[in-house]
């Protein structure tokens, strides 16, 4: 039994999220308009989305070099993500 079982409000906000869970939204022009404005991205999301860019692209280019190419027959795996998040580290040289 969830501890807020009966309580209006609750079973009212549980409804809605469950609707929003499920793709549903209100209609914009329903809503107030300080939330009818685009949403921010947040940093993280930008550090997030750089850095799968950079990683895709080092692979890339990582196997169209000599020493990749080596490295991918003793490993296919290569690089190991141990490895390029070490390289994605700033602090490093």
């Amino acid at each position: 039994m969830a501890g807020h079982t009966g309580i209006d409000r609750n079973e009212l906000i549980d409804k809605e999220a469950k609707s929003t869970a499920k793709g549903k939204s209100t209609d914009p022009k329903l809503l107030p308009c300080i939330l009818r404005q685009k949403l921010k991205v947040s940093a993280s999301a930008l550090k997030q989305g750089q850095y799968k860019h950079t990683i895709k692209k080092w692979r890339k280019t990582w196997k169209n070099v000599q020493r990749g190419k080596r490295d991918h027959q003793i490993d296919s795996s290569s690089p190991s993500k141990n490895f390029l998040k070490l390289k994605s580290n700033a602090k490093l040289p």
